[in-house]
């Protein structure tokens, strides 16, 4: 709390994302009875944060709040309705990025898990808000209509957040004070009083210095792990108060002559005695009720008795008024006279002197010329060749510029900001080691066109080991128009020929991780691959509400790779054929010259959920057997191939001949597929079986394959009216 400055902080709320690849298991379920015995309960996370915007000068930051605001006990809430406390920060954060430990509270997540499985981890795929509570324990969700863009459907995420801190309050009921120890062998109900070491202890009601200390009485225990406490607290949590005197668990007293801020930590010995607080730490604490405020302890002598009331007199008579006599006529009103003449006007008096100049006023906004830490900035209003793009007021004119401005200055885990426009890149986007990490964060509006002039075989891509980057959009509906989709559109139009694929990683050493949000990308019918991938040592790349739209494979896996893991979430996939050659939208194999250990794991981990699988082939002859999901060769029948998840999809071709899977191996040189199928997904096929094996290792069913149904009637083209 401070009283010397003249306006006040403005709520933090909070927007970003967490980095792909950090979510690091750190403390687990010890309960050895529980189903979820061993599950994670905390984890490390790094998240990449976006400034909020305000109006204060005062602030650390003028104007801003960023990752350097964030504080220990604020909350992240995600889109799907998890929630996790901050429990520690790790020193370092720039401003945009910022290492946390954040905790599962009581376990809550998981037993809301929906999918039965107590599935509570973060999710690097979501948008998040971090917020603070208030002092009844609700979440501060303001500003939140400037946060929008970032926040799809916030409207019932946010009703939804709101009422987990109804169901569990952690100031009114469940309050603990980490790591809620209980070495003292506390059970519900017991009155307790606060430890200077942050432990509980039960009252003993004889003892009046433990009854002056009551805190509460205990909630519950023994979540996530044994020995943890909640208590609900006796009065009020108080928090952002002066500093409080003291150790934590005293009761602090009013003392207006000697105490610091008017409180005293030890019990006055004579006058009245008011406890007022119960500290919890230099800031906050328990304000106490008035009526558990004891007396002073001096004894007061008997009070006198009353003389006696001597008698009153009698009142005299009241005399009677005498009459009113009567009111006389009013005279005649004479005449106005005559108005005289206007005097002249006298001169002007001399200017007095200069009254003292005013205050200063606060300082302005810092602008432009303020200097991120790991942000750059590009705007088609740029330079080639900026003297400090870290600055909104000198960005650079192309994303390839910024790009490689990175990897010559060797950084990594920045974000390049893109501001709406139309570019037109005649460069590749290359991401090295050096530059590894990198976001690109295009606002709503931006159209990126690729006219390469050097015959490069892709347009964007990785060389070398240990790369990864995202790219993020801003649109959170993804349909197959430039139009509909304007958060990010991406479209191909060469100049000299058609690279092999809009994104190419062939031959990169190992552990390259892609992560793309919110994009429409368009090879216009001239690039056969979206994702081409050769040679590579466990790619690893998740594509969420997208739309991707290629020639041939929309993914395109060969040439000995090794332990891919492919997901896509929420996107349409889309394959313009165009002639009687099969293609799939998506294709893995000969690339299998290793697996994960022991034959009981897989070499490729593909996940599919909510995808609308798209084949367009209406000139095309019947094309050979083949699948939307295609899986081909391996080397050795001893290797797991493949295990695939299928979660809610459709797939859709003109000529309605496509397997939903199909396995095009070699006899002896396929090891087995497993499948996986939740939820209820449709395949636009006359085949009479959803999936196919010729040849090639056997297919082993997870779940109930009925679920994909087959239905021979034309169904709408989903690409056609989006997800």
């Amino acid at each position: 709390m401070n009283f010397d400055r003249s306006l006040i902080f403005p709520p933090k709320l909070l927007s970003g994302y967490i980095v792909f690849g950090t979510i690091d298991e750190n403390s687990s379920y010890s309960d050895a009875s529980s189903p979820y015995f061993g599950f994670p309960y905390r984890w490390s996370i790094t998240l990449n944060i976006f400034p909020q915007q305000h109006s204060n000068p005062n602030t650390p930051t003028p104007y801003i709040y960023n990752a350097n605001d964030i504080e220990v006990g604020m909350w992240i809430g995600f889109i799907n309705g998890f929630s996790y406390k901050i429990i520690s920060i790790a020193p370092g954060s720039n401003g945009e990025q910022i290492d946390l430990v954040v905790e599962d509270t009581d376990l809550l997540n998981l037993v809301t898990s929906p999918d039965q499985t107590g599935n509570n981890a973060p999710n690097d795929n979501q948008s998040l808000l971090i917020f603070s509570l208030d002092d009844e324990g609700s979440p501060i969700i303001s500003p939140i209509q400037s946060q929008s863009s970032q926040l799809p459907g916030y409207s019932y995420w946010i009703s939804d957040l709101e009422s987990r801190f109804k169901f569990r309050n952690y100031y009114q009921k469940y309050f603990y004070i980490d790591p809620g120890s209980n070495p003292n062998g506390l059970t519900g109900g017991d009155p307790v009083y606060l430890n200077s070491d942050g432990s509980f202890s039960k009252i003993d009601s004889s003892i009046q210095s433990e009854v002056d200390k009551l805190f509460g009485f205990v909630s519950g225990g023994n979540l996530p792990n044994p020995g943890h406490l909640t208590v609900t607290p006796s009065g009020n949590l108080l928090t952002d108060l002066v500093y409080l005197p003291g150790v934590t668990g005293d009761v602090l007293y009013l003392d207006t002559n000697s105490g610091v801020n008017n409180l005293v930590s030890i019990k006055p010995n004579s006058g009245p005695v008011i406890p007022v607080y119960i500290k919890l730490s230099n800031n906050s604490a328990i304000k106490i009720s008035s009526s558990s405020g004891s007396s002073g302890s001096g004894g007061t002598g008997p009070t006198g008795s009353n003389g006696a009331t001597g008698p009153t007199g009698s009142a005299g008579p009241t005399g009677s008024n005498g009459a009113t006599g009567p009111t006389g006529s009013a005279g005649p009103t004479g005449s106005n006279g005559a108005t005289g003449a206007r005097g002249s006007t006298g001169a002007t008096g001399s200017t007095g002197p200069q009254g003292p100049q005013g205050p200063q006023g606060p300082q302005g906004d810092p602008g432009g010329n303020f200097t991120y830490a790991k942000t750059i900035f590009v705007d088609t209003n740029g330079s080639s060749s900026p003297s400090d793009p870290r600055k909104l007021s000198d960005p650079f004119s192309n994303i390839w510029r910024a790009i490689n401005y990175l990897e010559g200055n060797d950084v990594q885990g920045w974000t390049i900001w893109v501001f709406p426009g139309d570019y037109r890149e005649d460069r590749r986007w290359l991401f090295t080691s050096n530059n590894s990490q990198t976001t690109i964060k295009l606002n709503g509006g931006v159209r990126i066109v690729f006219q390469l002039e050097g015959g490069y075989d892709h347009l964007i891509g990785s060389e070398g080991g240990n790369t990864g980057f995202s790219i993020i959009g801003d649109d959170r509906s993804i349909g197959n128009s430039a139009d509909y989709n304007t958060g990010a559109y991406l479209y191909f139009d060469s100049k000299t020929g058609a690279p092999k694929g809009f994104f190419n990683f062939e031959d990169v050493a190992s552990q390259c991780k892609i992560r793309l949000y919110g994009l429409y990308i368009d090879s216009d019918g001239a690039v056969d691959n979206g994702f081409r991938i050769s040679n590579c040592d466990q790619i690893n790349i998740h594509a969420i509400n997208c739309s991707i739209s290629t020639k041939a494979y929309n993914f395109n896996i060969r040439g000995r790779s090794l332990k891919p893991k492919i997901a896509v979430t929420n996107s349409i996939l889309i394959t313009s054929i165009g002639s009687n050659t099969s293609y799939s939208n998506f294709y893995s194999g000969e690339n299998y010259t290793d697996s994960y250990p022991g034959t009981s794991y897989f070499n490729g981990i593909l996940n599919f959920e909510n995808v609308r699988f798209v084949i367009r082939d209406k000139n095309a002859a019947e094309p050979e057997a083949t699948g939307f999901i295609y899986t081909a060769t391996g080397n050795s029948a001893a290797v797991n191939a493949n295990y695939i998840t299928i979660s809610n999809c459709k797939f859709y071709q003109d000529q309605k001949n496509y397997y939903a899977w199909y396995s095009g191996g070699t006899a002896g040189t396929t090891g087995p597929n497993r499948i996986e199928t939740v939820g209820v997904s449709i395949v636009n096929t006359e085949k009479a079986n959803q999936y196919n094996s010729v040849g090639g290792g056997a297919l082993n069913e997870v779940g109930n394959i009925n679920y994909i149904i087959t239905r021979e009637t034309d169904m709408q083209d989903p690409s056609d009216i989006g997800i």
